[in-house]
């Protein structure tokens, strides 16, 4: 086209160097932006945990009578859970267009191993901690937020007990994961575990495998289902054990809406960290099946853990 038209298809060495250019400070600004984003977002977490306390008898409420957790067999709250009594919760990515759609108290949790890299946020009943979780005036829950460097987030847990090893075990949620070292404790006193809340059902089962895996449709939703397979190449994995452990215990949660959907996740999380633990991974499932929506939290709470 160029020769029919007499166009010179010579490349232009200036013309070049100028693309060059703007498309290297546009590069260069987005780096910018992604730092000064997730140093923001840093400085958030360490002033929210900052004004938290420790100890607070509005947690130890909100977890023992409002989720049935008992602190006694934990040996008291864990030093990575806080109380806030008075925190926002917004709604948008910041700036002029964020607005507060809650504000009272929260349950903060310190995300990191070694250091904070974040902080998870959970807003409870400002009445009576004892009610659970706050909702807003149409009987929805106030969600639950992350606030810290962004990036680096993502895998990082909420640890629950002291670093023991060589066992872990791992849930989604807080509260849920806490119910079952209660629970666990009451029985065996003696039990020693490293705990962690990987905060998110990504997180915990990881990137699926794109190819090799056999896929369907759900019967109930006509939704494409999960892989079971893990990606064990990708670069974000998601939340993986720490050195030194061989053996994991994850905690499913099951799902009446599509509990072949749950499933596979599961099993999707017990293939990533049955690669990463020698002696393997395994699977404990509320009541021993897929068709519900009681987590173990739930079943703490209304006594069936403890029976």
């Amino acid at each position: 086209l160029a020769d029919q038209e007499g166009i010179d298809r010579t490349a232009d060495p200036a013309r070049i160097a100028r693309f060059k250019a703007k498309s290297e400070e546009r590069q260069r600004q987005a780096e910018i932006q992604s730092r000064d984003l997730a140093e923001r977002g840093i400085s958030q977490a360490l002033r929210i945990w900052r004004a938290s306390f420790a100890n607070h008898p509005g947690l130890a409420a909100y977890l023992e009578r409002g989720r049935g957790i008992r602190i006694g067999a934990l040996g008291g709250l864990p030093p990575t859970l806080r109380y806030h009594p008075d925190l926002p919760c917004y709604e948008g990515t910041g700036g002029d267009r964020a607005r507060i759609t809650h504000r009272g108290p929260a349950m903060v949790g310190f995300i990191g191993r070694q250091r904070l890299v974040g902080v998870h946020l959970t807003w409870i009943d400002p009445k009576d901690p004892a009610r659970g979780r706050a909702r807003f005036g149409d009987g929805s829950k106030v969600p639950k937020k992350l606030k810290g460097r962004t990036g680096a987030i993502w895998g990082q847990p909420v640890v629950l007990s002291k670093p023991y090893c060589p066992l872990v075990v791992v849930g989604e949620g807080i509260e849920t994961t806490l119910a079952v070292l209660a629970a666990t404790r009451l029985r065996n006193p003696g039990f020693k575990a490293r705990v962690e809340a990987a905060l998110s059902l990504g997180a915990l089962s990881g990137p699926e495998a794109r190819t090799g895996a056999r896929r369907g449709k759900s019967e109930r939703t006509g939704k494409p289902l999960p892989s079971s397979v893990p990606d064990l190449e990708n670069p974000r994995p998601g939340w993986l054990p720490p050195d030194g452990i061989t053996r994991a215990t994850i905690l499913a949660d099951p799902s009446t809406k599509c509990p072949d959907t749950a499933r596979l996740h599961a099993a999707r999380a017990e293939a990533k960290l049955a690669h990463h633990c020698a002696q393997g991974a395994r699977l404990a499932i509320p009541r021993g099946h897929w068709d519900h929506d009681d987590d173990f939290a739930d079943l703490t709470k209304n006594g069936e853990l403890y029976v």
